[in-house]
């Protein structure tokens, strides 16, 4: 449901009134950034669109400010994307279970032998960094260390891992294998930070495919009332996201 600030603020309000415990306290988080969407021309427009949630804590205020707790709650994204790498690369989804006990036994194992893998990646990334840090071509400026997130495929890296996981099981791993196994599936990613991208899926009927659809119509209705000055036009909904949106010219 989508309301208008003025409501959200109200509801914020006696929400607080019903709330007895005085730790209690509500946090509001913006977040904005930049990006591009193309209209019905098929012509890039950049945007900056500004995202507002409401966050509630209890946790004691001399100990985690605000600052902190906006960071919690952003840094809890890595625990979604950590759930996404289990399911594509280790196939969560499929296990097959008949009773209680075989259920928490087929976990028990394949929980440790992701573990044991992930404990490996690490090592190979830390002798990957320590390397290649030393070279100057490889290092990043004092201002663009600001601009980007350096890290790496761990999907290409848990691929590569079937490889040599032999190797390291039977003790007979060495540099040679080690330097292999870095040069094809140790791959670097920069991600600069601050820039959005749109989430995108290529494959008809699946839930993101029809959300890209949604997305694009939402966004062109916004753009064309702004361009025209229409916005009191727009729908309710629509209206709300409009006040999200600014045209970069």
């Amino acid at each position: 449901m989508y309301l208008d600030k003025e409501t959200n603020e109200n509801k914020i309000n006696k929400n607080k009134k019903k709330i007895k415990n005085e730790n209690v306290r509500f946090i509001t988080h913006k977040h904005k950034y930049d990006c591009e969407v193309r209209n019905n021309k098929n012509k890039k427009i950049k945007i900056s669109k500004t995202t507002e949630c409401h966050l509630i804590t209890n946790l004691d205020i001399k100990k985690y400010n605000d600052e902190k707790i906006k960071e919690i709650y952003i840094n809890r994204w890595s625990v979604e994307t950590f759930f996404k790498l289990l399911k594509l690369n280790f196939k969560f989804s499929n296990l097959i279970c008949h009773n209680k006990n075989k259920t928490k036994n087929q976990y028990d194992k394949q929980n440790y032998i992701i573990l044991i893998q992930f404990y490996i990646m690490r090592i190979i990334e830390n002798i990957y960094n320590k390397n290649i840090n030393g070279l100057n071509k490889h290092k990043f400026s004092v201002d663009n260390k600001k601009k980007y997130v350096v890290k790496h495929n761990i999907s290409l890296m848990i691929k590569g891992l079937e490889k040599i996981i032999k190797n390291i099981v039977n003790g007979n791993i060495d540099n040679i294998i080690l330097f292999k196994y870095i040069t094809k599936f140790v791959k670097k990613i920069n991600i600069q930070i601050g820039i959005y991208n749109e989430r995108r899926c290529k494959t008809p009927g699946f839930k993101w495919y029809l959300k890209s659809y949604a997305e694009y119509y939402k966004n062109n209705t916004i753009i064309n009332a702004l361009i025209n000055d229409n916005v009191d036009n727009l729908n309710k909904n629509l209206k709300l996201f409009s006040s999200e949106i600014e045209i970069i010219k």
